[in-house]
C-alpha cells in the first residue's frame, strides 16, 4: 500500500472518529497527524489530493461528505472548509452565508449518519 492510500485510510478513520463525537478539525492538525508539512503551499499540495479522494469516495458510495469536517482555523472563512471542498461541491461561487448553511447541513448529515453507523465504520481498514 502506498503512502497516499495509507494517508487516505488514516484520514477516513480520523474523520469518522471526530464525526462520531460531532467535532471538526483544521487542515494543519490533520497534516501534523499524518506527518505531513503543516504550513504554506506544501500543506495544500499534500492534503488536497487526500481530501479530494475521500470526497469522491463519499459521493460514489452515497455517503455524506466526511471532508466537511476539515475546516480553516483562521481568516474570513474561519470554520469553513477551504476552496477545494467548495469546488468539489460545485458551489465555489456561493457567498459565505450560503456556504455556512450548506456546511451546517453537511455536518448534520455526517453526524447523523455516523451516530447510526459508527461501529461499522470503525472497522474500516
Amino acid at each position: 500500500m502506498n503512502n497516499h492510500t495509507k494517508n487516505v485510510l488514516a484520514t477516513i478513520k480520523y474523520l469518522v472518529a471526530l464525526g462520531s463525537e460531532e467535532k471538526t478539525t483544521d487542515y494543519e492538525t490533520l497534516a501534523r497527524r499524518l506527518g505531513l508539512p503543516d504550513t504554506g503551499s506544501q500543506l495544500g499540495r499534500n492534503i488536497s489530493p487526500i481530501l479530494s479522494d475521500i470526497f469522491a469516495w463519499c459521493q460514489e458510495n452515497d455517503l455524506p461528505p466526511l471532508t466537511s469536517l476539515v475546516v480553516r482555523k483562521s481568516g474570513t472563512d474561519k470554520g469553513l472548509p477551504g476552496k477545494g471542498f467548495w469546488e468539489l461541491y460545485s458551489v465555489y461561487e456561493a457567498d459565505v452565508s450560503t456556504r455556512k448553511e450548506l456546511l451546517k447541513y453537511s455536518h448534520w448529515a455526517v453526524f447523523r449518519f455516523l451516530k447510526e453507523r459508527t461501529p461499522i465504520f470503525m472497522n474500516f481498514p
